[in-house]
């Protein structure tokens, strides 16, 4: 059966009532020509008469009206419900159909590349679950490595040394005073050499040059011992060089030789066999 549309039917059950509602306007008109056709005595007697009959029919008219709207509107709903229902049956039938056709329409080499593909990458998604989880056990392994390195840290710097005799009590009293009048004395010895520079004259002159004068004489001497540690770093890397020079020619020297030597068995060899 050919599908009908919600429009057409709509049209239909407009035609429907609309055709209802002539033949009740025909049915009344004929009733009044009836009644005009009774006699004029009987006119003036049951004129009240028709128009309580005129009111009632009118009434009923509009009831039954209503009534066969009523049943159209519930005709149309109940109608599209089903429409809906049977067209997403028909929907999921027509997938399930597609997959079918789908399934069945493929060659068995078809069917054969696809499950290679699977298990392609079912291997693929293996592997890569395994790789994940090795470099999270590499991470773990790490981590663990340097919390360990902490925590030794930690107990070395925690721990003192015990000492097993007990000092005397009067010691930290005379270790204070030896402090301080040590302290004491380097106060002095550097107020003595500050009041030698400010009487020098040079500084009177140009306190500037002075000590930028005294700071190269004292930086000199650093600077003399920085460069002869330079040169003697700069002569260790030259020699370890050349010691690397020299084992890699006797590397090369040592397989030459055992390549001639291998060559030279295998030449013998071979002419025992020829004999």
């Amino acid at each position: 059966m050919p599908k009908v549309s919600k429009v057409g039917k709509f049209r239909k059950t407009a035609a429907a009532a609309a055709a209802s509602m002539e033949v009740d306007m025909k049915e009344t008109k004929r009733k009044e020509q009836d009644e005009s056709m009774d006699t004029s005595d009987d006119k003036n007697k049951t004129r009240p008469r028709r128009k309580v009959e005129r009111s009632k029919s009118f009434t009923q008219i509009m009831q039954q009206q209503s009534k066969k709207s009523h049943n159209i509107k519930e005709k149309e709903t109940t109608s599209t419900t089903n429409d809906e229902v049977s067209e997403g049956t028909d929907k999921s039938a027509a997938a399930t159909k597609d997959n079918k056709d789908n399934t069945t329409a493929l060659s068995r080499g078809q069917r054969r590349r696809l499950a290679k593909r699977e298990q392609y990458l079912k291997r693929e998604r293996m592997i890569l679950s395994s790789l994940k989880l090795k470099e999270e056990d590499q991470q773990k392994k790490r981590i663990d490595g340097l919390d360990a390195l902490k925590q030794a840290l930690m107990e070395t710097v925690r721990e003192k040394p015990v000492s097993t005799d007990k000092p005397p009590a009067d010691k930290p009293e005379q270790s204070a005073i030896t402090t301080n009048k040590a302290k004491r004395n380097i106060v002095a010895s550097e107020l003595h050499h500050m009041g030698l520079v400010l009487q020098h004259p040079a500084f009177q002159e140009n306190p500037f040059a002075a000590l930028q004068l005294h700071l190269k004489n004292t930086l000199q001497s650093q600077g003399e011992e920085q460069a002869k540690q330079g040169e003697a770093k700069i002569q260790q890397r030259d020699a370890a060089k050349v010691q690397r020079k020299q084992q890699r020619k006797e590397r090369l020297k040592e397989t030459n030789s055992k390549k001639k030597h291998h060559s030279k068995f295998k030449a013998t060899r071979s002419r025992s066999s020829k004999r």
